[in-house]
């Protein structure tokens, strides 16, 4: 069986991300497709398993992602993982499900919290770290 593993986005290193490190030792040999990849942001933990990421890839972008939050369903239905895969299991509580795939292939989602932005949105993109 091929699996491919999703993530919304690897540019923190938190709850969703653990879970991820648990879908990979479940399935060691699959690759990790994600819109955002900063390896110094999640410690190294993913380097040598990410296989694709999106046109928001950028390093600035992955530094402040939430402006880019609008383009994210863009970014994620443009990447088209194909016929490689039997399984796509993604972990998202966003975005991450969008992405492409042969018919074939069965798409298991865990979806985490849902997007606190959807109606949290005042305060999450005025959010200011030098307030806290």
């Amino acid at each position: 069986m091929r699996v491919a593993l999703v993530h919304d986005y690897l540019n923190q290193y938190g709850g969703g991300e653990r879970v991820l490190e648990a879908f990979m030792e479940i399935f060691p040999e699959a690759p990790i497709f994600t819109l955002l990849y900063d390896k110094e942001a999640t410690f190294n933990r993913f380097e040598g398993r990410i296989r694709g990421t999106s046109f928001l890839d950028y390093k600035f972008i992955t530094q402040n992602h939430r402006p880019f939050i609008p383009l994210m369903p863009l970014a994620a239905s443009q990447m088209n993982l194909g016929s490689s895969y039997d399984v796509i299991l993604s972990s998202s509580a966003g975005y991450g499900k969008g992405v492409r795939y042969s018919d074939n292939a069965a798409h298991i989602s865990y979806c985490h919290t849902p997007l606190r932005y959807a109606w949290e949105s005042q305060e999450y993109f005025n959010w200011n770290p030098a307030m806290e």
